[in-house]
């Protein structure tokens, strides 16, 4: 019996207790107050990246498009199939939008991404020890003058860099992180791979951290499983839409436009006939850039005698192996020339960039009519096609902001750095 009683006594307290427990517990409101009074230099800061980033999306709709690339995520978007020159995850991401017609609101997205990769980079250093210091961390991304530029055009570098951020965070948020957490790393970094192929390395770095952070085996092995996986699984789609295991066709056009700056066809006796033509005569000081090798109307590739685009790639990679064999010393110093550059600490133009003002906020654009013309009329371009068209009083504040507030002595001069293989 007084057993008995005690239990009913206890039940009796037990309520009492978890209502004691619930009254202390701070409402979801003094929650919010106490978020935001620990955190308010972020949350100002965060208001004034958003307003500038009004301020560009305003000054510049629909959207900022870049020669070339642009035109072909959109077409590409129409109808999703592998792309010959770019992965395709940026494709299906503007997916939606162009069959929405609702062009004008991807930059718009890309804008919230910039903030959600500020927000990320602020949380994880913060989580890190770092306090309010973490602002400054947050700051280039959330305030540089040439990423608004970048998010504002149709271009996949703010997806890129989203992915790449999501993984860095998943990894870094435990000092060991676990299967699963790693496995979703891998699974970001899969995703960026696919987005820009520039990010197939980035699964090395991620390795080592693992392995590093003594994370356990099957969390190294589940990471490799993913990405591994996911890439296989992309090539083989590749495969059925283009005959062949890979994840672009255009590795050749690349290497090609690479080794062009510095190709020495005089040590190349046993070069075939036909690839006679991709030799340059001229000193590698006096040749133009990779790009223009690549991309150029006057580059010597278009006067291979092949026909396809396929066809074209297997000339110019068997060229390109040929110069690399050759000439080794001279492509390792090219490559590991552009990694310096493109990791320096101060931004500057090098002879392989293109030139800054392609970058900068336009007061004024052209009008190529052989890319605008072509654009279907969902995508919202105003028939006939103006010559030139001029931006307001926003686009002289954006660009004066841009050249005082930027994370660098001067801007990188491509968004297309990060290729270390390859040009843009």
């Amino acid at each position: 019996m007084a057993s008995w009683l005690e239990a009913m006594a206890d039940a009796e307290r037990e309520p009492d207790a978890e209502e004691a427990e619930r009254s202390e517990r701070p409402s979801l409101g003094a929650r919010v107050i106490a978020l935001t009074r620990r955190h308010w230099i972020l949350l100002v800061l965060l208001a004034a990246a958003a307003v500038l980033r009004i301020v560009v999306a305003v000054t510049y709709h629909p959207v900022l498009m870049f020669y070339g690339d642009s035109f072909s995520y959109l077409t590409n978007a129409e109808h999703i199939s592998p792309p010959f020159f770019r992965p395709v995850l940026y494709s299906v991401f503007a997916w939606p939008f162009v069959h929405a017609h609702a062009i004008p609101l991807i930059p718009v997205v890309q804008h919230a991404m910039g903030l959600g990769i500020g927000v990320a980079v602020y949380a994880l250093l913060y989580r890190l020890g770092a306090g309010q210091w973490s602002c400054l961390g947050a700051a280039p991304i959330l305030f540089d003058g040439y990423q608004l530029d970048i998010e504002q055009f149709v271009l996949s570098e703010t997806l890129f860099t989203a992915l790449v951020m999501a993984a860095v965070v998943l990894v870094v948020w435990r000092k060991r992180p676990g299967p699963i957490v790693s496995m979703l790393a891998a699974a970001a970094l899969a995703g960026a791979a696919v987005t820009r192929s520039v990010g197939l390395i980035l699964i090395v770095p991620l390795l080592v951290y693992l392995v590093a952070r003594r994370a356990k085996v099957i969390a190294v092995i589940g990471a490799v499983c993913v990405f591994a996986v996911g890439m296989i699984a992309y090539a083989s789609w590749y495969q059925a839409g283009r005959g062949h295991l890979a994840l672009t066709g255009a590795d050749g056009y690349f290497l090609y436009g690479r080794v062009a700056t510095f190709a020495d066809c005089s040590r190349l006796p046993s070069l075939p006939k036909q690839e006679w033509v991709l030799c340059d005569p001229r000193p590698p000081s006096k040749r133009p850039s990779a790009n223009a090798y690549l991309w150029g109307a006057g580059s010597a590739q278009h006067l291979l005698s092949v026909h396809g685009k396929a066809a074209h790639n297997k000339v110019l990679e068997d060229f390109a192996f040929r110069v690399i064999a050759n000439q080794p010393l001279d492509y390792v110093r090219t490559v590991v020339g552009e990694v310096v550059h493109y990791f320096s600490p101060s931004r500057h133009t090098g002879p392989q960039d293109e030139p800054i003002e392609i970058w900068r906020f336009p007061l004024s654009v052209p009008v190529m009519r052989r890319v605008y013309g072509r654009i279907p009329p969902q995508f919202g371009v105003v028939q006939p096609l103006p010559t030139v068209r001029t931006y307001g009083s926003g686009a002289r504040f954006l660009r004066s902001y841009q050249r005082s507030v930027n994370s660098g002595r001067h801007a990188n001069t491509t968004a297309c750095g990060s290729q270390l293989i390859s040009p843009c």
